[in-house]
């Protein structure tokens, strides 16, 4: 019989752990602070959500990585800045460069938190039709096996009566 801890990890708080990392790997930030981030929301340390990424979830989000990784540098290459080369912006940039990039950075921002919420709602749908799937085929299984009961029987009855005619015709 299989214990399961009160303190356990469910599946939506896996995904949480998920989506708040990959987030900060597309922002350029820290697992570290991800996982401080996740910890807050999820009241656990810090450390249990690392353990957490490291030993269970990150394994199965390996392309998810990779896609944040590269939705990372493709925002700094668009941006034309990272956050590394902010110190080498050029001295002689106007008022108006500079609004015009916090303009577009917000802009970037809105878009990639629209995107990220709708990741995570078309996530939420996917476990539950997933659940629906499932729940359908363990109905369909036991539909299955009443029917081959009955048809077990059927033929039971079928055979019998073939026997009562055959002993009729003697």
């Amino acid at each position: 019989m299989a214990v399961h801890r009160q303190d356990a990890w469910t599946e939506d708080e896996d995904l949480i752990l998920a989506e708040i990392v990959l987030k900060h790997i597309r922002e350029g930030s820290t697992q570290l602070s991800a996982f401080k981030e996740v910890g807050e929301r999820l009241g656990r340390t810090a450390a249990a959500c690392g353990f957490r990424w490291n030993s269970t979830v990150r394994k199965k989000y390996e392309e998810s990585i990779a896609l944040a990784k590269e939705q990372r540098k493709t925002h700094q290459s668009e941006s034309g800045l990272s956050f590394n080369m902010l110190s080498e912006l050029d001295k002689n940039m106007n008022l108006e460069d500079v609004i015009s990039f916090l303009q577009k950075l917000a802009t970037d921002e809105k878009r990639i938190h629209a995107l990220e919420q709708e990741n995570f709602k078309l996530r939420q749908e996917l476990e539950e039709t997933k659940k629906e799937y499932e729940s359908k085929l363990k109905e369909l299984t036991e539909v299955n096996e009443i029917l081959k009961k009955d048809y077990k029987t059927m033929i039971e009855i079928m055979n019998r009566a073939s026997k009562f005619v055959e002993e009729e015709d003697h």
